[in-house]
């Protein structure tokens, strides 16, 4: 055959190879991103990365590092509002202390130190075992959320390393259709939508909370204390886990390297963990430690926070929305009083925070007031001897 006769022969084959190619990415990347696991495509970690990212240096006081609790529980719009802290809550669906320090190392390649990183510290009694494919789920959204591909490679890494192998597999997080094909008859409402519908209506002046309206009534369980016996769950002899112990003290280690205070939070919730002996165990291991602790379930302050247990929670472990705002009003006063926060309302440089403080207003004024009472308002159309 002549050479001329075999060159565009060679040629259409490789154009039918580019269309093939061409056609299967396009089938092909849909028909992952719905089969793929899916935890909370809303929480739109690599938005909340470049936001933070976008502070000015030094702006920030306080990050808030925990999981879904810290995430839809503590307002940073009302810590600023009501004390003048400034604060991001970077908190994911899931807490272990060794992701809480890949976050870390992640938020300080993107700013400045904040001055205090406050944390729960319940972990160092609960493990949650990696072979659950929900788990397998949220530490690839984890690795997914990252703002690099080092952080990502460093991560997927860490949690192979320290959780094992099958916690997330090359398959998973590289070929999620293939490892996940059966997935089918398993999609609902969310796996439908866009993944572009999440970013376009997340709101940054929340600064990383989550908002839940669901309600929950946990009244009979604060009352009655129908929640488990600690002991039937951890046993006769209840101690911190020896692995969750060194991974804090590396935590803390790293803070000390950077000039951050660790401090520890603990949040009104009503399960085993935060109970009895289980969290006195707690309270001694990180006085021990040197770690300041808020603990709002010690009888005398949870008595004093006064929650409205009929509709603050979304279930025993979550303060929802309405809670948050409530329960962030009371920790304004405990941060500010016992770290000596920074009044930065009014200052310059801080405009920007006056700014989210009206669009979260303008978003959510009726909840706030519905909570924290009618005269309740931006700071600066406040009386002087409400803020």
């Amino acid at each position: 055959m002549p050479a001329e006769e075999k060159q565009p022969k060679g040629r259409a084959k490789w154009l039918r190879i580019l269309c093939f190619v061409l056609l299967f990415a396009v089938v092909f990347l849909p028909i992952q991103e719905l089969l793929r696991f899916k935890y909370r495509p809303d929480d739109c970690g690599a938005l909340r990365y470049q936001f933070y990212a976008e502070e000015p240096a030094d702006s920030v006081d306080v990050v808030f590092i925990s999981n879904s609790t810290f995430r839809t529980g503590i307002c940073p719009m009302i810590l600023y509002n009501e004390a003048g802290i400034t604060s991001w809550n970077m908190s994911i669906s899931y807490l272990q202390h060794t992701l809480c320090m890949e976050q870390l190392k992640t938020l300080l390649t993107l700013n400045t130190p904040p001055k205090f990183v406050v944390f729960s510290p319940n972990s160092l009694l609960h493990s949650r075992t990696s072979s659950r494919e929900e788990t397998e789920a949220l530490y690839t959204q984890l690795i997914d959320d990252q703002p690099s591909f080092q952080r990502k490679y460093e991560i997927y890494h860490t949690v192979r390393e320290t959780f094992g192998k099958d916690a997330v597999t090359p398959v998973s997080f590289l070929l999620p259709l293939l490892h996940h094909h059966s997935r089918w008859n398993q999609l609902d409402e969310v796996d439908w939508i866009p993944a572009s519908y999440w970013p376009e209506h997340y709101e940054s002046f929340l600064k990383g909370q989550s908002v839940d309206f669901d309600k929950y009534d946990v009244t009979l369980w604060v009352a009655s204390e129908q929640w488990q016996d600690p002991n039937e769950r951890f046993g006769d002899t209840i101690t911190v886990l020896t692995e969750a112990a060194e991974g804090w003290t590396e935590f803390f280690t790293l803070c000390s390297q950077y000039d951050i205070t660790p401090v520890a939070l603990i949040q009104p919730r009503f399960d085993s963990i935060f109970q009895g002996e289980a969290l006195e165990c707690i309270v001694n291991w990180l006085d021990e430690q040197g770690v300041l602790t808020l603990n709002y379930m010690d009888e005398t302050a949870l008595a004093d926070l006064n929650m409205d247990y009929k509709h603050h929670f979304s279930d025993q472990l979550h303060i929802n929305f309405k809670g948050s705002i409530y329960f962030s009003q009371q920790l304004a006063y405990a941060l500010s009083d016992e770290l000596g926060l920074e009044d930065h309302r009014g200052e310059e440089g801080f405009e920007s925070w006056d700014t989210d403080v009206t669009a979260f207003f303008d978003a959510y004024g009726s909840y706030i007031t519905g909570e924290l009472g009618d005269s309740y308002a931006p700071w600066w159309d406040m009386e002087e001897e409400i803020w």
